[in-house]
């Protein structure tokens, strides 16, 4: 995030959530806002005046906890119709979601300056998030397990 802001001083990179850890290791950048915590319901207004969904996460520094995690923001920023810029680790590979996917710092800087350039399919996020709801899941499963 830090490189990325620096990188794109005219995109705001607006993080919601307790993140203590974000408030030690993000730069105190006039584009980066670092608002806490907010109401659920508050939400889907933030989302809505976004332009990008990002998550990133620190893969190298905690690699056990990420490769670890399903990643639900991923569902809500698609389902919302937002583009997303992502770290890359090995579910958000498998799970083969329209989400960019980046290793390094700089291509997530450029991923999000692409993302914020470019007109988007909102409908074929909103697609995709639709596919992940648990019935889905359960056919996956029973497919798998050759159950019906």
């Amino acid at each position: 995030v830090n490189q990325a802001a620096q990188e794109l001083p005219e995109v705001s990179f607006v993080l919601i959530g307790s993140g203590e850890l974000a408030r030690t290791r993000l730069k105190k950048l006039s584009n980066i806002y670092l608002l806490g915590r907010r109401k659920y319901g508050d939400l889907p207004a933030y989302l809505h005046n976004a332009d990008v969904g990002i998550i990133p996460f620190d893969v190298a520094g905690h690699p056990e906890l990420v490769h670890g995690v399903h990643p639900l923001k991923l569902y809500e920023y698609l389902a919302c119709g937002l583009p997303v810029v992502s770290v890359e680790w090995e579910e958000l590979k498998n799970i083969n979601s329209p989400a960019i996917l980046c290793q390094t710092a700089d291509q997530f800087a450029q991923g999000v300056a692409d993302v914020v350039k470019q007109p988007h399919d909102m409908e074929a996020y909103v697609r995709y998030a639709a596919g992940q709801d648990w019935s889905s899941r359960i056919k996956t499963i029973s497919d798998f397990l050759e159950v019906e």
